[in-house]
């Protein structure tokens, strides 16, 4: 059986479209609650930058229960037509699978 699944996620978005980013991970991340995730820490987490980088516009952890619960959330119908508009707001995207933690 496999145990919980832990990312980050860093977003920016083009230039001018950060509230429309915001908007779209609002209804992605209750979408993934849905799929048993947690929200262990998004937007307004502190991410230091070197300076010739600008900071993410969203910062999320998200913590599912395992990994059917990840590809349940990535394979939702529900998820198609906000992932695509998620494509055309993001700039950029990095998601890190982190090592599991003691709480």
């Amino acid at each position: 059986m496999s145990g919980p699944v832990r990312v980050l996620v860093l977003q920016w978005a083009h230039s001018g479209r950060a509230h429309e980013l915001a908007e779209v991970e609002d209804v992605l991340s209750q979408l993934a609650v849905t799929h048993g995730a947690t929200l262990v820490r998004e937007r307004g987490a502190t991410f230091r930058a070197s300076s010739a980088e600008l900071p993410p516009d969203e910062v999320h952890i998200l913590e599912f229960p395992d990994e059917a619960s990840v590809d349940a959330y990535v394979d939702d119908p529900l998820r198609a037509p906000w992932a695509v508009r998620l494509g055309d707001v993001l700039a950029r995207t990095l998601v890190i699978r982190l090592d599991p933690w003691d709480a």
